[in-house]
């Protein structure tokens, strides 16, 4: 189980995609910090006209006694914004939360992909131990076919025994079929939860431990809230939203930049040759944009309040899935220990009818009742078992593990997971 976790996590296309997506927002982040930053550039065009025209640079224009039918010029400029009262901080705040918000989901998609590999793995296994159980039923079904037959040749049991002895053959040969399918089904999810193909022939090792669980239901709680990526990624969004609203208010601030700027300027015939410098500062303030600022506050401010209602939502979830699996891992501990109970009872029975049978004191049939009274609490046992471990996984999952403690726990067993 173990290497197949360590599969998943290797290839796994989904965390290649979260990994990407990763990268894109702290590439988006080095973007909203880039307005901190002079901007430099420079620019090159050579211009012809029908009469005489002045010419100048972007910012620097050209002094002439008189203009000129064509001229070059070649420019290079830096600009600087000295303050924009929170319209950058804002923006880069919510590009810095994003990026954090988008490593806490990557880091909750390895936490995904270890669960469902954990999940399916253990599927397979009960899947097997299931197809083991109808395998032997189908031989127990031939054999008490055969000794039925051999009996009513020996005019020892009616016809009925034989036809009934029969029809459980074929129930088993049955529900064999089914369980093999159960097992090929469980091999090609496991091999598309590791990222590996579907037909891919897989080597499943048993698991051979039923791990102990003694943590409360206040414990697990508290270590939910506070490992839970959801909630870290929640907490992001409220710190993105208001990071929002400081850039919405800042949009209808002044804003304030310095630009310096040299030209070459040269025109035929002398009459413009040389440099041109120039410095200045600016101020920039927006009057009206037919309410588009105002609304985008509001917006801003409506996304505050999402925010903080998410994440109320996803604590409660949180407290709901911990609740949920909690619940279940004790449903499963009592199945187990009814399971046990039941497997030592039908074994008993079944000892029991077949000295019986042996004595001539019981049929066929009872021998057949008897069998599959067995092979259905062992069936139930093995369910029991693996869905108390699935059930551990799923805890460990919803605790905001990566299955870690699992691993550990199964690599160094208290118990043994066999039917008693």
């Amino acid at each position: 189980m173990e290497d197949a976790v360590a599969l998943g996590l290797r290839d796994s296309p989904r965390l290649r995609q979260m990994a990407a997506q990763s990268q894109v927002a702290w590439a988006n982040t080095d973007v909203a910090y880039a307005p901190f930053l002079p901007d430099l550039g420079t620019s090159y065009r050579y211009s012809a006209f029908n009469v005489p025209v002045l010419p100048g640079g972007s910012f620097v224009p050209a002094s002439l006694p008189s203009g000129v039918n064509s001229f070059s010029i070649a420019e290079a400029g830096v600009q600087y914004t000295i303050a924009d009262f929170g319209r950058r901080a804002g923006h880069y705040g919510q590009a810095v939360h994003r990026s954090q918000s988008q490593d806490l989901a990557w880091d909750r998609a390895r936490q995904t992909v270890a669960f469902e590999v954990v999940q399916a793995y253990l599927r397979l296994l009960a899947a097997t131990a299931t197809s083991r159980v109808r395998e032997q039923a189908m031989r127990d079904a031939e054999r008490i076919l055969a000794d039925t037959k051999a009996r009513r040749e020996g005019g020892v049991v009616e016809r009925e025994a034989v036809l009934r002895a029969e029809v459980e053959l074929s129930l088993a040969r049955q529900s064999l079929l089914g369980a093999d399918q159960a097992v090929r089904d469980a091999e090609a999810t496991l091999n598309v939860t590791m990222g590996q193909a579907p037909l891919l022939v897989l080597h499943a090792q048993e698991v051979l431990t039923r791990p102990t669980f003694a943590l409360s239901i206040e414990e697990c709680l508290e270590l939910a809230i506070a490992e839970r990526r959801e909630i870290g990624m929640a907490r992001e969004a409220v710190a993105e939203a208001n990071h929002g609203v400081e850039a919405a208010r800042g949009e209808t601030q002044p804003k304030v930049f310095v630009r310096g700027t040299a030209v070459r300027a040269d025109s035929p015939g002398g009459t413009l040759n040389g440099f041109v410098e120039g410095i200045g500062i600016h101020v920039e303030q927006p009057l009206y944009a037919g309410g588009r600022y105002r609304s985008e506050l509001r917006a801003s401010e409506a996304r505050v309040a999402s925010a903080v209602a998410g994440l109320q939502v996803i604590a409660d979830n949180v407290s709901l899935q911990v609740t949920l699996a909690y619940q279940a891992i004790e449903t499963e501990r009592q199945r187990i220990q009814l399971a046990e109970t039941a497997v030592v009872q039908a074994r008993e029975n079944l000892r029991l009818i077949t000295v019986r049978y042996q004595n001539g004191n019981a049929t066929p049939t009872d021998i057949v009742d008897a069998q599959t009274a067995l092979i259905q609490t062992e069936t139930s046992f093995y369910t029991a078992v693996y869905g108390y471990l699935e059930g551990l996984a799923r805890l460990d999952y919803a605790l905001g593990g990566d299955q870690q403690r699992l691993l550990a726990q199964l690599r160094f067993p208290p118990a043994e997971i066999g039917p008693p």
